[in-house]
């Protein structure tokens, strides 16, 4: 059993909070939120249909170059939990989301090619391994910087909320899947910097 306090906390999303693993800084810890009434039970549903999905990934043998790997669950004295990468920066920080860096205008009109190099590289990424994500948002998504280029990397919201899972089996629905997930991405990221985005889609979906 994993011992966790105080002093391990380090954020929280809309499902689980997080944690450092006390024993590997490489790796955190999401323990779900249990103190949601009636709606514990649907998150609690939303990580298992994750950690599934994560698991059926392994057995793939796909990359994890751009995908926090999951690494198993185990037990906490503050409850069950799901152990993923921890992914850092070039200088050992937690690294931040995409969200962060696109509301510096100055830092995307300076980074403007690498930050469409990078999402490139996501969106082939996503299509080449059959990625399939509940929802694709820019809070979901870190930015590593490596040298002179960036990485992006999926943390959250892995999975395939379809009732007939079709997409994960049929590759065609997977690739429409992907795309219509990047396009209403695109459109939210281009309407935060109009003026820099203009050609966004064309840049991503047609290169």
């Amino acid at each position: 059993m994993l011992i966790l306090n105080n002093s391990h906390y380090f954020s929280q999303g809309t499902t689980r909070k997080c944690y450092f693993h006390p024993d590997n800084n490489e790796l955190c810890v999401k323990i779900p939120l249990t103190d949601q009434g009636d709606r514990t039970r649907g998150l609690m549903k939303n990580i298992d249909r994750e950690n599934r999905y994560y698991r059926n990934l392994a057995k793939k043998n796909i990359s994890w170059t751009h995908l926090s790997r999951y690494h198993g669950d185990t037990e906490t004295n503050l409850g069950y939990s799901s152990v993923y990468q921890l992914v850092r920066d070039c200088h050992g920080e937690i690294a931040k989301n995409l969200e962060d860096y696109l509301a510096d205008k100055n830092f995307v009109a300076t980074h403007l090619n690498e930050l469409i190099a990078a999402l490139k590289e996501l969106y082939t990424y996503m299509r080449d391994n059959q990625i399939l994500t509940t929802s694709l948002q820019p809070r979901n998504i870190v930015l590593n910087p490596i040298a002179n280029q960036f990485k992006l990397i999926i943390i959250d919201d892995i999975g395939n909320s379809e009732f007939i899972r079709i997409s994960e089996f049929i590759a065609i629905f997977a690739r429409k899947k992907i795309d219509r997930k990047w396009r209403r991405m695109l459109t939210l990221i281009q309407s935060s910097n109009p003026f820099l985005f203009q050609n966004l889609h064309t840049d991503i979906l047609d290169h």
